[in-house]
This record gives C-alpha cells, structure tokens and sequence, in this order.
C-alpha cells in the first residue's frame, strides 16, 4: 500500500504514534459542529486516511498507509485528527500507586472541564 507523507506547520500531538488510524475532513465555515455536508456543497464528513506508519516530530512529518487510494486534502482547509487501537492502548492502571501531573504549554488560557480516574482495589 502506498505510503503518504503529511507536512504540518505546527507540533504534532504527543499522543500520536505509529499505529494510530488517521481521519480528515473539510473545515467549511459555518459548519457549526454539522457532521453532514454544508450548504456551500462541501461534504464535511470525516473520511478515513489510513494507518500511522512513520512519526517525524522534529520535521512535523507523519508517513500513513493510505487506505484505498484516497488521497489526502491539499488545502488548509481541512482538520486532520486520530484515533488509538484498542488492543494496544487499553486504559487502566495496574499497580498500587500512580501520580499524575497536567501541563500547558500553550500561551493561552486554558480551563480543565472534568477528568477521571477508573481503578479497582486489588488488595487489602
């Protein structure tokens, strides 16, 4: 399968790595959260790209195994985002302690809405 690159022109997201499932989509203005085509005749539904093969985070660069020959957005129109396997990135902590630390590196105001924690006693 063919192997597209993506340049970016901001920092790729910490969490991305080889494996991840990349999507994207048309950004149209006055889309307002929609997940259907707009009325300028863009259709703004996501479309996935393929699987995460290479990860470049001093070039901004990410390699994805393009799935069924689709080819990616050219413009700066488009909102590019990813999802984690399952199998690989399960969620959940094992052990008896765990310490958890949130930054921004942003210059902007930042809020927490809400965050969680699942846990299950394992012994007492």
């Amino acid at each position: 399968m063919p192997i597209q690159v993506i340049q970016f022109p901001f920092p790729l997201n910490v969490s991305l790595q080889k494996g991840d499932t990349i999507y994207w989509c048309y950004n149209a203005s006055g889309q307002a959260g929609r997940n259907h085509p707009g009325s300028a005749s863009v259709n703004t539904k996501p479309k996935k790209l393929g699987l995460v093969g290479t990860v470049n985070r001093n070039l901004n660069r990410v390699g994805v195994i393009v799935s069924s020959g689709l080819n990616v957005c050219q413009s700066n129109e488009c909102y590019f985002f990813f999802s984690k396997d399952r199998r690989a990135n399960y969620s959940g902590i094992i052990g008896y302690f765990m310490e958890v630390e949130y930054r921004n590196y942003s210059t902007l105001k930042s809020e927490i809405f809400a965050t969680a924690v699942d846990y299950v006693e394992s012994s007492k």
